[in-house]
């Protein structure tokens, strides 16, 4: 029987290292495909409008465009539950980017000769070999490919006047909440609620942060559980 134990320890561990593998080629991938689509900072704003405005949890936002690698920290019961979760929102942000923009996702064995061909296998910031890279690397490249968008977005709704954040204060929160993920991966956004016209962000590390639902600049109070 303790061997049993041992074997069912050792087969659970090999399945998470490879659903943690698999989770940094995804973000790869995407991160590719992302590179790919002609001016991203102006395009990716249909895509974060998109997603914003649809049902998906504050968790899955940040999984999509933040890619944080603090989901894959820690032991905990849902750990499985969670790297799938990354996995299959990498795979869905991917099917988005193809349908809107006809953009498809670079083969793995196509990565390493398409970069060449642009000349990026000789940037640093790039990361090509996906089991060799840190999940941090790939996180940065991530925000660094999503920022801007989200921040061009989220200067022009909050003046009030856009036809899908106007009457729909919920849907300024979470285009908040996303951005600040963006902005702070380790502590990305699990909750948007809004409470009296203003908008009350969680983050992971259970810290909850108080902004304003409309104008740009956001007046922030921290309150600690």
């Amino acid at each position: 029987m303790k061997h049993f134990c041992v074997l069912i320890s050792f087969v659970v561990v090999n399945v998470l290292a490879d659903k943690q593998e698999d989770y940094k080629r995804e973000i790869g991938y995407t991160n590719r495909q992302i590179e790919r689509v002609p001016f991203p900072d102006e395009q990716l704003q249909i895509v974060i409008r998109k997603i914003v405005c649809g049902k998906a949890p504050m968790t899955i936002l940040a999984y999509m465009f933040a890619a944080p690698a603090i989901a894959l920290e820690g032991n905990y019961p849902n750990y499985e539950e969670t790297l799938q979760q990354c996995i299959d929102s990498q795979i869905h942000l991917q099917e988005i980017i193809s349908k809107e923009f006809g953009v498809s996702v670079p083969e793995k064995s196509l990565v390493r000769s398409a970069l060449r061909i642009v000349g990026l296998a000789f940037d640093s910031t790039v990361c090509t070999d996906y089991d060799d890279c840190l999940l941090t690397e790939l996180e940065n490249e991530r925000t660094n490919l999503t920022r801007e968008a989200t921040r061009q977005l989220l200067y022009f709704v909050s003046n009030g006047e856009d036809e899908d954040f106007n009457s729909d204060y919920n849907r300024m929160c979470r285009l908040r909440g996303l951005y600040r993920s963006i902005l702070y991966p380790d502590t990305f956004i699990i909750l948007a609620e809004v409470v009296d016209d203003k908008c009350h962000l969680t983050g992971i590390d259970n810290e909850k942060i108080i902004v304003n639902c409309r104008g740009y600049v956001m007046k922030q109070t921290s309150l600690i559980d």
